[in-house]
């Protein structure tokens, strides 16, 4: 399968949301390891809000993809159809400090 993202993944070292742990993040979306009872569908939208330094990042995430992966797992696909301008500044900070903070660094998403 093609990969069809526009934009490089990055790992971001204890990111979460309420919808679970954030395994990368980009751009254009994100992928999310989900434990427990799912209570997402694709096609559905959803805010987002991450906290990284005292900076909230809030963003809506339309949900691409859902996978199973284990008995109430799943890996979820997430999108971000639209941003403003500044919340894809915001995002893009975020995502270079990622890339320049050391292995374990903490970051949290706030839902």
């Amino acid at each position: 399968m093609a990969d069809r993202r526009q934009s490089p993944r990055v790992q971001v070292p204890g990111l979460r949301t309420e919808l679970g742990e954030v395994m990368d993040l980009s751009l254009d979306g994100a992928a999310v390891y989900c434990k427990g009872r799912l209570r997402v569908v694709v096609g559905q939208t959803l805010p987002l809000r991450f906290w990284q330094d005292g900076v909230l990042v809030a963003i809506d995430a339309q949900v691409v993809r859902i996978e199973p992966v284990g008995l109430f797992r799943h890996e979820v696909a997430l999108r971000f159809p639209a941003m403003s301008p500044g919340e894809r500044g915001q995002l893009r900070s975020m995502l270079e400090a990622a890339q320049l903070a050391p292995v374990g660094a903490q970051c949290y998403l706030a839902g």
